[in-house]
């Protein structure tokens, strides 16, 4: 059955300031889906790794669902605010076993002139965290699975986009494409290690011409990119989770955000400006930089962490997209040195929180009991024999991340392999 876009209450009469919105079924394995917005049917049978078209909201609360073409089940049902003269990629993506609507605010920024308005975001699930690069050059560090960098001009022309793992292998690659002059450019990351043909590691490069910020009260029809206002401001948290560097100095756009950092050390989260754009960290001779992209409201880490070949600063989102009250909300961060890919689960219980987590990689926020002792055990993909194991009581509603951290190849004190809980958020 063809896709099929309906989109009935998408009003293109509408006259007051609006939101824009598009779907993209980003979920490998899940087949042609149905989508519905405020209980009307707005898609039908979309395929993976297609969009629907652009189409106009009231400001405010929507709810979406998804179904599997024909089905009368759900799979994921989910509200979301929209704001007034903002557009937003809706992206169907896989969570666990199942599927869950991530909302993406579409980048905004100046026009690119000659040239384009470019971000990269990695929807590539049980993929590892990645470094984005065109024409060989880097754009962003580490990317994790449900990020999207920050918007950032470069030359319009023949592009060749690279993702690669951390650890330098590559993950996908796309050349032949152009990027056309004063456009808006999206290279997504899309399908699973090991799939086949399209529900493979690709790159799905999308791209539109740029739009000035909409005026208020914008014509129908018209497709806005100002943000929304916010009232809250984001807050970041640094960590030094390299063995053997010396203390961290950072700064954020010239101000201090930490000093003498020592290895292991986490600040306490700060409130940010929402412009923030770039952190300078200095760790002994040698300076490091990260471009930053900080949402209103929502809390952030940046890591230190020296993946072989690649050091680097890596930016978390420390907010899961879902929160269970009666349970603990739980992560896997994997940055030891000297480890390959580890499984790591709670003992007890049948789903694993990680398997085959490569060094440099990050698992989404899963739940997990809270009120009762727990033991997460780690243990090489490889041999399957324990390698560490950390006990601790989770608090009902909270969120956490397990760091594998340090140095097994010998490393002293306490940069020996270890295993760390740090509340989020």
């Amino acid at each position: 059955m063809p896709c099929v876009f309906l989109w009935l209450l998408a009003s293109a009469v509408l006259t007051e300031p609006s939101a824009a919105v598009r779907v993209l079924h980003a979920a490998p394995g899940a087949g042609a889906v149905d989508v519905f917005v405020d209980g009307t049917a707005a898609v039908q049978a979309a395929a993976y790794g297609t969009f629907s078209p652009w189409v106009a909201l009231r400001p405010g609360a929507h709810n979406f669902k998804a179904a599997a073409a024909g089905a009368d089940t759900f799979l994921d049902d989910r509200d979301a605010d929209f704001a007034a003269d903002t557009r937003y990629t809706i992206a169907l993506v896989t969570r666990g076993e199942g599927v869950a609507f991530l909302r993406l605010p579409e980048p905004v920024g100046p026009a690119p002139e000659a040239g384009v308005l470019l971000r990269a975001v990695h929807l590539a699930s049980r993929a590892p965290a990645a470094q984005f690069l065109l024409q060989g050059d880097p754009v962003v560090a580490t990317l994790a699975y449900g990020q999207a960098t920050r918007a950032v001009t470069r030359p319009a022309g023949p592009a060749v986009v690279v993702f690669r793992a951390a650890g330098g292998e590559p993950l996908a690659r796309l050349e032949g494409e152009r990027l056309e002059p004063h456009s808006v450019v999206t290279a997504w990351l899309l399908g699973e290690p090991g799939g086949t043909g399209e529900t493979g590691l690709r790159v799905l490069l999308d791209q539109a011409p740029w739009q000035p910020p909409a005026p208020a009260g914008p014509a129908a029809g018209q497709l806005p990119t100002a943000p929304p206002k916010p009232d809250v401001l984001p807050r970041l948290r640094l960590a030094n989770l390299s063995p053997g560097a010396p203390p961290m100095d950072a700064d954020l756009d010239g101000h201090a955000v930490a000093r003498g950092l020592a290895y292991g050390r986490f600040t306490d989260y700060q409130p940010m400006p929402l412009d923030a754009a770039r952190l300078t960290a200095k760790v002994g001779e040698v300076a490091r930089e990260l471009a930053v992209e900080l949402y209103p409201g929502q809390s952030f880490t940046v890591l230190l962490f020296d993946p072989p070949g690649h050091p680097s600063l890596w930016l978390l989102n420390d907010d899961p997209r879902y929160i269970d009250p009666q349970a603990a909300n739980l992560r896997v961060v994997h940055t030891a040195q000297g480890v390959g890919a580890v499984d790591v689960a709670v003992a007890g219980e049948a789903d694993p929180l990680a398997r085959g987590l490569p060094c440099g990689g990050l698992t989404e926020y899963r739940s997990v009991p809270a009120g009762r002792p727990l033991q997460v055990e780690v243990r090489p993909t490889e041999t399957g024999t324990l390698l560490r194991a950390l006990n601790w009581i989770a608090t009902p509603g909270a969120t956490y991340t397990i760091l594998i951290v340090g140095d097994a190849r010998g490393g002293e004190g306490n940069a020996g392999l270890s295993l760390r809980v740090v509340q989020d958020g």
